[in-house]
């Protein structure tokens, strides 16, 4: 029984890093927008946001504040150094420019992990095996 549990043990970690791995790896779908449906908060089904797929990986937020007028762009495949957001401010404006790697992260609220939701998943497995081996 401690053998064959053992195995079954591997067995589902190998498949979950695998998967793991090949979420991560896959190419990204990011919101495109620019200006029009962009608004805060976001609305993924409003006129002028289309799905776009990131060729680096990243995808873009940016939020510009010149004279009170607020103008936000949604982008894929933007050059991108790092995750997280930085902050620009000059005479007059100031530009809040954000990139992150996961599927349509650049959206107004934080996407939740991919690893967490397969940790999820790994932990009902195991579960799983257990009550019925």
């Amino acid at each position: 029984m401690t053998q064959l549990f053992t195995t079954k043990f591997l067995l589902i970690f190998i498949i979950v890093l695998i998967n793991i791995h090949h979420i991560d790896c896959a190419a990204k779908k990011c919101h495109q927008c620019i200006t029009v449906g962009c608004d805060d908060p976001f609305n993924s089904k409003a006129f002028g946001v289309s799905p776009a797929t990131s060729t680096n990986g990243w995808c873009f937020k940016s939020k510009r504040i010149e004279n009170g007028k607020t103008t936000i762009t949604r982008l894929g495949s933007f050059p991108c150094a790092s995750k997280g957001c930085t902050t620009t401010t000059g005479t007059g404006f100031k530009t809040i420019a954000c990139c992150c790697d996961k599927d349509f992260c650049n959206n107004a609220i934080r996407s939740k992990s991919t690893v967490f939701s397969v940790l999820i998943i790994f932990i009902f497995a195991l579960g799983f095996i257990q009550y019925f081996y």
